[in-house]
């Protein structure tokens, strides 16, 4: 191999080692509840989301790393966390509530009732910028998803009706589009901080403050 060669490989290997050691611009944990009919991959989506928009890593550590404090640990535990780990942000999403509710819309008494499946997503987020040790945002959030409407022809206005429940492969394709609607509302929220033109725009934005 020639001397050109050899100095062209070694270019690329030090590139790949680079890249390889770059450090991540986002880390994302989310707490989330276990359900029946929930995939439980809200992480993952919102991970996904996030690295079409981010010109910089986006790590997920919902499940890798023993160390973490935890959701709702102090700002400056989380923090000098970030800073070991040289990450710039934690984005923290801790789900307290993920469930279908039947409400009643519309009813003809004795004759009929309209019933229509409501998906509810509840809990909060806490959006760090781990450089400045500032908390960007911490907000509680209460996603609702309006899905289909069933009609009950029957007198006894009964809830448990099987006839106006979602079946099985609905409710799992149901919950899944309302962990979707959460992601669109967090990703708008958390760009500042993984993009750095944004980033930069958000700090002399709230520069003084």
């Amino acid at each position: 191999m020639n001397a050109i060669k050899r100095l062209g490989l070694i270019g690329l290997l030090a590139l790949a080692a680079g890249v390889a050691a770059a450090p991540p611009g986002l880390m994302v944990r989310v707490d989330q509840v276990s359900l029946a009919w929930a995939d439980a991959a809200l992480d993952d989506r919102l991970i996904t989301r996030l690295t079409l928009k981010a010109n910089q890593p986006v790590v997920n550590i919902s499940d890798q790393d023993s160390t973490f404090p935890g959701n709702g640990a102090p700002l400056e535990d989380l923090t000098a966390w970030g800073r070991d780990r040289q990450t710039q942000g934690l984005l923290l999403v801790t789900v307290t509530g993920e469930r279908l509710e039947r409400r009643k819309s519309f009813q003809v008494p004795l004759v009929f009732h309209k019933w229509e499946t409501i998906g509810v997503l509840e809990g909060q987020y806490r959006l760090i910028d781990v450089v400045r040790g500032r908390v960007l945002a911490a907000e509680p959030f209460c996603i609702e998803l309006h899905g289909p409407r069933a009609i009950q022809g029957t007198m006894d206005d009964n809830v448990d009706d099987p006839d106006i429940h979602l079946r099985a492969p609905e409710k799992t394709l149901f919950f899944a589009q309302l962990e979707n609607k959460l992601v669109d509302q967090l990703a708008e929220r958390v760009q500042p901080l993984t993009s750095r033109h944004d980033r930069e725009a958000y700090a002399q934005k709230t520069k003084g403050k």
